[in-house]
């Protein structure tokens, strides 16, 4: 018993040094009108403009969204609501090594 307790034990501590760092970033945000009211359900394109790339999600009910798992590169968030114009937001720039991206 005693040996599966440390074997366990070395097998949690050797699990933490092993976690890699993540190089990918996440991209969050919030859907918002001109007055600050929160947008629901809107759609997000997130794309890569460097190899075209995209990633598509919905702000939930607060307006929030989360776009996660981009690599390094220039991007292109696209949102769209029935009801409101298109906004387009281009050269979000995601480094590998930097902090995260602002929204």
């Amino acid at each position: 018993m005693k040996r599966f307790a440390a074997l366990l034990l070395l097998l949690l501590a050797s699990a933490s040094i092993m976690s890699a760092q993540e190089f990918r970033a996440t991209l969050t945000g919030r859907v918002a009108d001109p007055t600050g009211a929160t947008i629901p359900h809107a759609s997000v394109l997130v794309t890569n403009m460097e190899t075209a790339v995209n990633s598509m999600t919905t702000s939930n009910g607060a307006g929030e969204y989360t776009v996660p798992f981009l690599a390094p590169g220039k991007y292109r968030v696209t949102v769209t609501a029935n009801g409101f114009q298109r906004y387009v937001h281009e050269n979000l720039t995601r480094r590998c090594g930097l902090p995260p991206m602002s929204r």
